[in-house]
């Protein structure tokens, strides 16, 4: 599975190309949000996909999500991972991006990684949140903010380029809370990261996040909540985009329904120029009463 989106690659607005490997998904699997380990059917022949993925696209940067981590040999051998920087490192593209989850980030095998690649190399890790509390009892993620850091100065000491995703509204946190912890999140990580993904929840199946949900027990972020954490984060020193998955559907952060799809563009512009977005609809006033309640 792939698709194209648009990203800045050396200053430049370029097409990227987004594959998902089909492996055997993630070791932890433990996230309350998360589902994108199932019914995944793991292919032998990874780099087979790459090229198949790849063949006469004209893209300047892949990004490969694997529904885990591509650096966990557990999903993907080393030497594989090897073998499709190798192959990769012949093409056209300028810029790779893989994820992980910190306690795959070692330094001898990314460096072996990094000189095989020969180009500029990016690797993601979803953090989520910098308070160790939302971790572990609204997320459930399974490691601390500290194993963050200690991954991340490994990936520098490399000169790879760090992008960390942070999640906006867990379980068990109110709409400001949410606002509140994003915006704290992305000033804590200010000097460290080099880019930051903020990624809305959305309803995955047989999940913790679902099975609240059903129950009307959990509500999904507004859109206006989005947009006030971009705006919040658009001055501070690292390259900011957000690609909500489901972005105005049941399942995804929404407004009334009205505004949704305009204010999805202009978040897609924004994800390209960082530029602070001025946007009314009416519906933005009950979001605010919302807001004022819970503070």
């Amino acid at each position: 599975m792939s698709w194209i989106t648009e990203e800045i690659v050396n200053g430049k607005k370029e097409k990227a190309l987004n594959i998902i490997l089909p492996t055997r998904g993630c070791s932890y699997n433990k996230c309350y949000m998360c589902s994108y380990s199932l019914g995944i059917k793991p292919e032998e022949n990874l780099l087979k996909v790459i090229k198949n993925e790849l063949e006469d696209r004209k893209v300047k940067k892949v990004k490969i999500f694997t529904s885990g981590s591509f650096l966990d040999e557990k999903e993907i051998k080393f030497e594989d991972q090897m073998e499709i920087f190798e192959y990769l490192s012949n093409t056209d593209i300028e810029e790779v991006t893989v994820e992980t989850r910190p306690e795959f980030v070692d330094r001898e095998n990314l460096k072996k990684l990094k000189d095989t690649l020969n180009k500029v190399l990016e690797v993601a890790i979803g953090l989520e949140s910098a308070n160790d509390y939302v971790l572990e009892y609204c997320i459930n993620k399974g490691f601390k903010y500290k194993d963050f850091l200690d991954a991340s100065e490994i990936l520098s000491s490399l000169d790879i380029k760090i992008k960390a995703y942070v999640f906006l509204k867990p379980l068990f946190l109110t709409e400001y809370e949410s606002i509140i912890d994003a915006v704290n999140t992305c000033e804590k990580i200010e000097g460290i990261v080099d880019s930051v993904s903020i990624n809305p929840m959305a309803i995955h199946k047989k999940t913790l996040a679902e099975y609240f949900w059903q129950k009307g027990e959990y509500k999904l972020p507004w859109i206006w909540s989005l947009l006030y954490v971009l705006n919040e984060v658009s001055d501070l020193d690292f390259y900011v985009i957000s690609h909500p998955v489901a972005l105005g559907k049941r399942r995804g952060i929404h407004n009334c329904g009205k505004c949704d799809r305009d204010i999805g563009k202009l978040i897609a512009e924004y994800s390209l120029k960082n530029r602070k977005i001025d946007y009314y609809h009416e519906c933005k006033e009950e979001w605010e009463k919302i807001l004022k309640r819970e503070w």
